[in-house]
């Protein structure tokens, strides 16, 4: 869990429909993704898409199944502070808790410090069950 996705997305970029319609499909996201990633001459997967990536193969070895990767925020912003100015419906974070309500999972990995004091401030005392575990890269 990171607080919201880092590489920039911005209207020019791709209208709010195709958005949308994109992030239900995880396969054609990563397509679009990595595809702007490169025109903005970055490299197509961050370190960060690596180290997750690795994390979620890790777990899979050892008999978690079912891993969902999630941001408290679908909002794609270059850094933290960004987001901030961000109105609050946009931000859509009421889905992130939503889905942390139902899901109730076991163990949480939170990537960054954001992420933690966000996931401590809403939801810390009713996900006394999980595990965390704190990712800083």
């Amino acid at each position: 869990m990171g607080l919201n996705p880092a590489t920039e997305i911005l209207p020019e970029d791709i209208p709010i429909d195709e958005y949308v319609d994109l992030l239900l499909d995880l396969e054609a996201f990563t397509v679009f993704y990595k595809n702007l990633r490169n025109r903005r001459g970055k490299s197509t997967t961050s370190p960060t898409r690596i180290g997750l990536n690795g994390m979620a193969g890790w777990l899979a070895q050892r008999g978690w199944n079912s891993v969902v990767e999630t941001n408290v925020s679908p909002y794609p912003t270059r850094r933290g502070e960004e987001l901030e100015r961000v109105s609050t419906p946009m931000q859509s974070r009421h889905i992130f808790y939503q889905l942390m309500r139902v899901l109730a999972p076991r163990l949480v990995i939170l990537h960054g410090k954001d992420a933690l004091s966000e996931f401590t401030s809403k939801l810390g005392h009713r996900s006394s069950r999980a595990l965390l575990v704190l990712l800083l890269w």
